[in-house]
């Protein structure tokens, strides 16, 4: 067997012309000499021979369809890998240059937050007056309101509602503004000395970036309706001042009244993905002493009963 290609490679020698021969093995160890490689034979790997028989080129076998998507999951996932890492040098550069000490992040971050406070304070402000207007309004109005004094009503409430929405968007943008200068102050400490944050930083890339969740926030995707009624038990049996507004999708106590008074009000929203949203508000009065009323150990244990709620 072994004269046959010896034959076919002394023919060709004699031709400078020859067509270039080929030689390929099969899935099932058979050897194959041809001056032409058919396409049926083109996954296997081969070897171009010149008129001694040596090898003077080597082509690989073709790849899967398998082979080829992996490879390119793969050269995708290299970049996007490259494109992350160059993404945090140059975010890592930029709080390098932004700050000089570890203090200025801290001081940046209280700076956001009083901002945002301020707006709070405005909106709680709004909200103020305008549950002292709406109950003047129903007082006037009486029992049976006419269809002007109620469609009033109907708009003030929407208008509350929209406060309290503000609100609970300003909250989330404070715990976002928490959240993110956490990160950049471990980053920092990590960037400017890295073995004495080395713990640390492992700690925090095993459990990954913490959940932004407000702790007056009940998030919702089935059953909402059982679980609203049971919010608005909630508010008519914790709420130290009365009902003053009961709808479908917001119930409201009355403003405080006294510094002990911690005055609930729950609004309800559906977001875009179908969920819903339940957003406890407390309220306490516009005094030294009612605001630290809504800071003491009973407004932290109306936030607990309010979260087991779900």
């Amino acid at each position: 067997m072994r004269l046959i290609p010896l034959l076919i490679i002394c023919l060709l020698a004699g031709n400078a012309e020859a067509a270039k021969l080929y030689r390929w093995v099969d899935e099932n160890g058979n050897v194959f000499f041809s001056d032409k490689v058919p396409p049926s034979e083109a996954q296997h790997e081969r070897k171009q021979l010149d008129e001694r028989g040596m090898v003077v080129e080597s082509t690989g076998r073709a790849k899967t369809p398998e082979e080829v998507a992996r490879e390119a999951e793969l050269e995708r996932r290299r970049q996007e890998q490259k494109r992350l890492a160059e993404e945090q040098k140059q975010k890592d550069e930029l709080l390098l240059s932004t700050y000089q000490h570890e203090d200025d992040i801290i001081l940046t971050r209280d700076g956001k937050l009083k901002a945002v406070d301020a707006r709070i304070k405005i909106l709680r402000t709004s909200l103020r007056y305008g549950q002292e207007r709406l109950g003047r309004m129903k007082a006037n109005a009486g029992a049976k309101p006419a269809k002007k004094a109620q469609e009033e009503i109907d708009k003030l409430e929407a208008q509350i509602k929209r406060y309290y929405q503000d609100i609970m968007g300003l909250e989330q943008q404070k715990q976002e503004i928490r959240t993110s200068y956490a990160q950049d102050l471990s980053r920092y400490r990590l960037l400017k000395n890295p073995q004495a944050n080395k713990d640390q930083v492992v700690e925090q890339a095993e459990q990954g970036p913490a959940a932004v969740q407000l702790e007056n926030l009940l998030l919702c995707e089935l059953d909402c309706d059982e679980l609203w009624r049971k919010v608005e038990r909630f508010v008519r049996e914790r709420s130290s001042t009365p009902i003053d507004v009961a709808g479908a999708s917001i119930i409201m106590a009355k403003a405080p009244a006294t510094d002990s008074d911690i005055s609930l009000s729950v609004s309800r929203n559906t977001k875009d993905d179908g969920t819903e949203e339940f957003f406890l508000d407390l309220q306490c009065k516009d005094s030294l002493a009612g605001q630290k009323q809504c800071q003491g150990a009973e407004a932290k244990a109306l936030l607990q009963a309010f979260r087991e709620l779900k």
